[in-house]
């Protein structure tokens, strides 16, 4: 889409790397590890916050296969994939969200120590 007057400021700037406009999803799923971040998700109220927005919120509990989750969750209609949880259960349901040209939303739910020690960042904040 290449830019035009009726565009704002930032919507110009978007469109110059290709990005255009989406309509809101119809059936979003959010899905949660509530153990990530030690319960961080959890404390949070995530999911409840989720349904109250009409986004069908899954729990996972141990030993589920997240990518199979995600990819029946697409199959059942699904048109936007989002994931709360650490770095690796993000990559399995972006890469879900990816093959099929969905859209991705990014919950990160994981220990802030990790992020820090990861990135060589020091200090509290």
């Amino acid at each position: 889409m290449l830019p035009t007057p009726a565009m704002n400021p930032s919507q110009r700037q978007l469109s110059r790397y290709g990005w255009r406009p989406a309509d809101p999803p119809r059936r979003p799923v959010l899905f949660v590890n509530p153990g990530s971040g030690d319960g961080k998700a959890a404390r949070a109220g995530l999911a409840e916050r989720a349904r109250e927005k009409e986004i069908e919120a899954v729990i996972l509990a141990p030993g589920q296969d997240l990518d199979a989750l995600a990819r029946q969750a697409v199959v059942a209609g699904a048109d936007a994939l989002g994931m709360a949880g650490g770095a690796g259960s993000l990559a399995v349901v972006a890469a879900v969200a990816a093959a099929h040209g969905i859209p991705f939303v990014c919950v990160p739910a994981r220990r802030a120590t990790t992020s820090r020690s990861t990135w060589g960042w020091t200090g509290t904040t």
